[in-house]
């Protein structure tokens, strides 16, 4: 009688244990659901399959959100890519780095079409994290490869990666030469109207870049100085500015501007109101 006691308190104990245990594991995982943090991926785009020569671009948007469920900090390092070598960046590369600039952890980046044809594969990697976004261009539409409507708008594949590329809660420009500041005496303007835009650029040491250091603007709303969508100018004075007149046009909507240069990339849009 003694013996079946002694092995019932056992189990008894060992069950209370058990039980033990597994709460504490709860407790600690919550509901092993938390994220560790992604990247959506969305473009402006009606459908994944492209006709290059009647669309020239598209706006790629990145909304890059940590673990706990908020968006990244402010200043956050994002790197965007292109792969094959069928489209290119403001820059005129495949390759593309900018950070956040508001609480929303949201960038946008345009994507320049060429001539060719294939699978554009578009990536985005932050935080330690990776999307991507498959833009099909076809000169005929019918032989488009998973062609489908809407999903060109809809969200990319997150992924995995070990490269950190954080730029924390700073400007995220160790890694680059230079780092950008670019800004305009409004973020709205009416059509036909004209102001300056101006890039404030610095070494990777903090310090003004070098008079006559290159700055290159491109904007897919409007024209510059000379008359195109890009200029590159050189940084005037000892502050390392470069400025150019931005010229709305006779067309309303919103402008996507960016300076490049020395590896670093910004952007601000500016909204065009009609008269």
């Amino acid at each position: 009688m003694k013996f079946k006691r002694a092995a019932f308190a056992i189990l008894l104990v060992g069950a209370l244990a058990l039980v033990g245990y597994l709460a504490g594991c709860g407790a600690k995982g919550g509901t092993g659901t938390e994220s560790d943090g992604f990247i959506e991926l969305t473009s402006n785009l009606d459908s994944n399959c492209v006709q290059p020569l009647e669309r020239t671009s598209a706006k790629i948007t990145a909304t890059v959100v940590q673990g706990n469920g908020n968006p990244v900090p402010v200043g956050t390092l994002v790197v965007f890519r292109l792969t094959p070598a069928i489209a290119t960046f403001p820059n005129g590369q495949q390759v593309f780095s900018t950070h956040t600039t508001d609480a929303t952890g949201v960038v946008v980046v345009t994507v320049i079409f060429g001539n060719q044809q294939g699978d554009l594969a578009v990536t985005a990697e932050s935080i330690g994290k990776k999307s991507r976004l498959d833009i099909f261009l076809f000169f005929d539409s019918s032989k488009c490869p998973g062609a489908d409507t809407g999903t060109g708008s809809g969200s990319g594949t997150d992924t995995s990666t070990s490269t950190d590329t954080s730029g924390g809660s700073g400007s995220g420009s160790a890694a680059l030469s230079t780092s950008i500041l670019l800004s305009a005496p409004s973020l709205a303007m009416s059509t036909n109207d004209a102001q300056t835009v101006t890039a404030t650029v610095h070494d990777a040491d903090g310090n003004p870049v070098p008079m006559g250091t290159n700055v290159t603007f491109f904007t897919d709303l409007g024209t510059f100085s000379n008359g195109r969508q890009d200029i590159t100018v050189a940084t005037a004075d000892e502050n390392g500015t470069a400025s150019t007149a931005l010229f709305a046009g006779s067309t309303p909507g919103l402008a996507t501007v960016y300076a490049s240069s020395g590896g670093d990339n910004q952007v601000i849009n500016v909204e065009i109101l009609a008269r």
